[in-house]
């Protein structure tokens, strides 16, 4: 019964210290970019980079990995950092996902999207990697933050020049 309820604290503080990270990216990104930063938070990128962010988040934090534990507490930090908002373009990414992966024609565009689904799909998982990059460090819940969802969201972040940086 104890091991129960300290694995409970121990997702709970790893919630809260998950969805203060992403609140503190997007507020900095909202006061350096106010435009640029509201386009940019509704993208398959941004959707992508919350999902892996969140999940590896819970691992570094709790030790407790897999699909569970982010599917258990997702929607509660998405509306903790912007309610009714990044919850909602989470959920309606991840249904276009779907519908994008089983789509016959690859070269047209999505509905409600300038993106292919290869596009789409290829976005969301280059989210999903920074996300999982930047949530990877102890360090990031202990003062050396996280800083690729502001770079993005303020259009500072060159994906390639990510990727390009661990081939060196």
């Amino acid at each position: 019964m104890f091991t129960f309820f300290k694995r409970r604290k121990a997702e709970l503080d790893a919630r809260t210290k998950i969805g203060v990270e992403l609140h503190r990216q997007i507020k900095e990104a909202f006061d350096q970019n106010e435009l640029e930063t509201s386009t940019r938070l509704m993208t398959f990128f941004t959707a992508g980079y919350v999902y892996g962010f969140v999940r590896i988040g819970f691992f570094t934090l709790t030790g407790v990995s897999g699909e569970q534990a982010t599917d258990k507490h997702i929607r509660r930090i998405c509306d903790g950092v912007l309610p009714n908002k990044l919850w909602e373009n989470l959920d309606r990414k991840l249904a276009a996902l779907e519908i994008a992966k089983g789509m016959d024609d690859q070269h047209k565009k999505l509905r409600d999207s300038d993106l292919t689904p290869a596009e789409a799909i290829k976005s969301f998982e280059d989210g999903t990697k920074i996300g999982v990059h930047d949530a990877s460090f102890s360090e990031t819940f202990r003062g050396n933050w996280a800083h690729n969802l502001k770079r993005y969201l303020v259009g500072e972040l060159d994906i390639d020049s990510f990727y390009n940086s661990f081939d060196e």
